[in-house]
């Protein structure tokens, strides 16, 4: 039996272009890893595995680069900030309004949303949420009741495209629609 040196191997390596090609992606992949373990904080490390880090970010939002390459425009990724606010009395109930305005220049239908917000109150009071779409049709999304607290309380919360009661009222207002 012949045995074969390493310095035979070696040499059959870098006779081969594909072999140069496969070691050279390779030392390329180890040096990025060794960089990454080097440069990037451990804190961040940590938050990439906490899901309490991701849980207000989209599930299946694909990167917007991808709309340069496609004709058919999808929605992207968007953090709608700053609502205008207003604010009107009628006796003992108080209305305030978040409204924001998105000129929605997509070709398909955006497919999650996520809306967090905070309230200071006492009482009991209503949370709606509805879209008031271009053609002046108003969907109502949302219709809740926020937890009762006799004391000013603050309470936070988010509210997601995919919660059971949004969905049945999207349905029933595509079905409303279909039938009108």
């Amino acid at each position: 039996m012949s045995s074969i040196t390493s310095q035979e191997i070696k040499q059959e390596f870098l006779k081969s272009k594909t072999g140069i090609v496969g070691i050279t992606i390779l030392i390329i992949l180890i040096t990025i890893s060794i960089a990454a373990i080097i440069m990037i904080p451990i804190e961040t490390f940590q938050e990439w595995n906490n899901p309490g880090n991701w849980i207000s970010y989209p599930k299946v939002a694909i990167p917007a680069w991808v709309n340069l390459f496609i004709t058919e425009k999808i929605p992207e990724h968007k953090i709608l900030d700053n609502p205008n606010i207003q604010t009107e009395t009628h006796g003992e109930i108080f209305l305030t309004s978040h409204q924001f305005g998105l000129n929605f220049n997509y070709d398909d239908f955006p497919n999650d949303f996520i809306y967090l917000f905070s309230s200071e109150y006492s009482g009991s009071p209503l949370l709606q949420i509805s879209v008031i779409r271009p053609d002046g049709i108003n969907l109502e999304l949302l219709s809740t009741s926020l937890p009762y607290s006799k004391l000013n309380t603050i309470h936070d919360e988010q509210v997601f495209s995919t919660d059971e009661s949004i969905k049945k009222n999207i349905n029933a207002s595509r079905a409303i629609q279909i039938y009108t």
